[in-house]
């Protein structure tokens, strides 16, 4: 009763009613491309459904329901069809470019830290190419406010506009 269930709820989601279903999945018809499995017979016979088990018997009426379900295919104009065409090379044309820019930081990146590295002092590399995967320590306060400094007057470096 479950599997019946989820059998009609699936060809339910498919986009055809109940009672057509069950009509489908009930057919004697075996499904273009669809090999019976069980017990052989001679060529041109039936097979009973009492020859197989029930496992494949619930198998074989998915499968024929599957097949029943007519899938229609939306009418598009030739420009409609144009237009989806531009708009897929648009849409990939940018995610191409936003892929490369991200490609061009991490490469100037890596670029920049070899760099950085081959100038530090020779007994000082092997512990410069420690890579550090704790972060910074949790007990240091992060600095979020900048007391204010005796004799600054901010209004001096402010432009007219302002």
């Amino acid at each position: 009763a479950i599997a019946s269930a989820a059998m009609m709820a699936l060809l339910r989601r498919a986009g055809r009613p109940a009672a057509a279903v069950g009509r489908a999945a009930m057919s004697s018809k075996t499904p273009k491309g669809f090999r019976k499995k069980g017990p052989k017979k001679g060529a041109g016979q039936e097979v009973d459904e009492a020859d197989y088990g029930k496992g494949e018997v619930l198998q074989k009426k998915l499968v024929e329901a599957f097949y029943a379900v007519q899938r229609s295919k939306p009418a598009w104009t030739p420009e409609e069809i144009e237009e989806n065409k531009r708009i897929v090379r648009t849409y990939t044309a940018e995610v191409y470019r936003r892929k490369h820019r991200q490609d061009r930081r991490f490469s100037l990146f890596i670029y920049q830290m070899q760099d950085a590295l081959k100038h530090v002092p020779e007994h000082l590399q092997a512990s410069a190419r420690v890579v550090e995967v704790e972060g910074p320590p949790t007990g240091v306060p992060v600095l979020s406010f900048t007391p204010p400094i005796p004799g600054f007057d901010a209004s001096a470096f402010a432009s007219e506009e302002e």
